[in-house]
């Protein structure tokens, strides 16, 4: 599977041992293949209307009601869990997880840090600061707006959400590479939200 693939060849023996004990655990093809299957299905979802602003704007029900039972699973598996250190000291496992940024608040104040910082920055070098929305082509939107109607559109190739993503990627790259070649200093932070299961 491509995920088993080193980034580097030149990789030494411990990443291909590591590697190689990934592909024999269970565990690892039962997550791949989970993640394929609820990509699967939730693509099929967004093509038979069921993720669109009409109904369900960013994801299908189904797939908003099974993250909230596994996040509660996960934090009742944290409720009931304890680590202990070499010292003896034990901690609560759910204290750790509150403190960390696995806690959502905690990872947006660690996403909002870096842009204030880089607003602060461009304030005191006089640079202007500017947020653009980049917008996948058309052809990766299922809907397109009529009015105040979204309505199916003719163009759409199929393309699943990931497709959208790494047609943003690309173009990101494009605009990087000819701001380098403009000597364009530039510097913040790219995100990515879905809206009718195509990224924005």
């Amino acid at each position: 599977m491509p995920h088993f693939e080193p980034k580097k060849r030149d990789s030494d023996d411990d990443v291909y041992l590591g590697l190689i004990a990934r592909a024999c655990d269970d565990a690892v093809w039962l997550r791949a293949i989970n993640k394929k299957v609820m990509i699967a299905f939730e693509s099929a979802r967004r093509a038979a209307g069921i993720v669109s602003p009409h109904v369900s704007p960013y994801a299908s029900f189904t797939t908003c009601q099974w993250l909230k039972d596994r996040k509660k699973q996960q934090l009742d598996w944290l409720d009931s869990m304890a680590i202990e250190s070499e010292c003896g000291e034990t901690l609560e496992l759910k204290d750790v997880h509150d403190a960390s940024v696995s806690n959502a608040a905690n990872r947006r104040h660690e996403l909002m840090t870096p842009l204030r910082g880089c607003q602060e920055y461009a304030d005191s070098n006089e640079h202007v600061a500017l947020m653009a929305t980049l917008t996948a082509a058309g052809r990766y939107h299922r809907l397109k707006k009529h009015g105040k109607y979204f309505v199916e559109n003719p163009n759409w190739n199929g393309a699943n959400p990931i497709d959208a993503h790494e047609w943003l990627k690309t173009s990101w790259q494009r605009f990087r590479a000819a701001a380098d070649g403009a000597k364009l200093t530039y510097y913040g932070m790219r995100v990515v939200e879905s809206h009718s299961g195509t990224g924005n």
